[in-house]
């Protein structure tokens, strides 16, 4: 789990092949068959005080340590919902491990970032 804000993100496995721990008990490798979905990611619904959600925006950016850059893989409104399904048609083809940062904001019906 990573604490963002105040919204914790968790990463499940996906429906096409179970992830397998390989760094310890919180790291583990997604494998993209080329098919379905890779992982499931899931939050949990912030308490608020002063504003409600109105949609939720999730950022995935791909780390290249040669380079130490990020490239944009998804970047969307994704609504408002408390899930989502990273598949393999929007994960890159690579002939390596890559690692992935995922952020997901939750915009308040007034116009803030909750």
């Amino acid at each position: 789990m990573i604490l963002i804000s105040n919204i914790v993100l968790d990463v499940l496995d996906g429906s096409t092949i179970p992830s397998t721990e390989i760094y310890g008990a919180d790291k583990k490798t997604y494998i993209n068959i080329g098919s379905g979905n890779v992982f499931r990611l899931k939050w949990n619904v912030p308490a608020l005080t002063n504003d409600t959600v109105d949609h939720y925006d999730l950022v995935i950016k791909r780390y290249d340590p040669t380079l130490n850059v990020y490239y944009n893989i998804f970047e969307k409104n994704i609504g408002l919902v408390n899930e989502f399904y990273a598949n393999s048609d929007m994960l890159p083809a690579a002939p390596e491990q890559y690692i992935l940062h995922i952020y997901v904001v939750a915009s308040g019906k007034n116009g803030g970032v909750v």
